[in-house]
Order: structure tokens, then sequence, then C-alpha cells
């Protein structure tokens, strides 16, 4: 099973791609802040995850696990955290950085990011290649360093 946060839902959407989740792991399950995030941004394409993707479980948000996360990351992040808390997934679909650190670090959670996600699809022959997908992200305003994308890129044989 897999929990993501809003934004590497909104970048596979972007890119085409979102379905290889749904190849990739059994359960796909998000928050309901995520999903309130995402549709937050009506008449948008990632607002049509949900009735394009029905495969993407939603569920209530669980409560905090102490007071202090609400208070440092967003809605979304932090109801993340707290879902894979109580889910145990294999993976937690976080790209922002502050998220990221205070999920790996502070609660011990198995993370993944967009560009894992993507190369773990290429070696799985679910896509053809990764680096055009990252420099499209890049190109789209998304947060990635070029460090990154060819670290993920020469782990991909690219």
């Amino acid at each position: 099973m897999l929990i993501s946060n809003t934004g590497p839902l909104v970048a596979l959407s972007h890119l085409g791609q979102l379905e290889i989740l749904q190849h990739m792991f059994p359960a796909v399950k998000i928050a309901a802040s995520v999903r309130l995030e995402i549709t937050a941004s009506a008449g948008k394409p990632a607002a049509r995850l949900f009735i394009d993707h029905p495969w993407i479980q939603v569920q209530p948000d669980p409560p905090m696990p102490d007071t202090w996360l609400a208070t440092v990351l967003d809605a979304g992040e932090a109801a993340t955290i707290a879902l894979a808390l109580r889910e145990n997934p294999k993976f937690v679909l976080i790209d922002e950085r502050k998220g990221r650190r205070i999920a790996e670090q502070i609660y011990r959670l198995p993370l993944i990011g967009t560009a894992g996600i993507l190369l773990r699809a290429k070696m799985r022959g679910l896509i053809p290649a990764v680096r055009p997908l990252l420099l499209d992200l890049q190109t789209k305003g998304y947060h990635l360093q070029t460090r990154l994308i060819d670290q993920v890129s020469e782990t991909a044989g690219e």
C-alpha cells in the first residue's frame, strides 16, 4: 500500500503518469485533507483526479499523533503522516523537503518521492524513460534539483 501527499499526485497527473501507481501498489490511499487540497484547484486538471481515478482511496483524517505535527506542516502533509502512522504502508509518497525530513527522522516512515516512483516504474517497464519526465516537471515549475535528476537518470541507465 502507498499513502500519498498532494504534490506527487499532482505532478504525476500533469505528466499523464498517475496510473503507474495503480500498477505498482495494491492500494493507494490519501487523507481527506489531501483530497481537499487537490479539489480546491477546481477547473485545473488535478481536480479531475478523483473523477478519472476512483482507485485512489480517500480516508478520513486520523487524529494527529501530537499537536506539534499540525503546527509545523500544512494540513495535507500532517494528515498524510498521521494516516501513514495508522496504516503502516510500504511507502509514503512525499516530495516536500520539510515533510520528508519530519516523516523520516521523527516518525521513521518509509519514504519515496516522485522521482523514486518514476525510477521504479522504469525498472518495471511501465515507462520507457525517467529523465524526460523529470525535466518536464522541472520546466513546469516543480522543484527538482538538477543533481537529483542526474542521479535518478544514471540509476535508470539513461
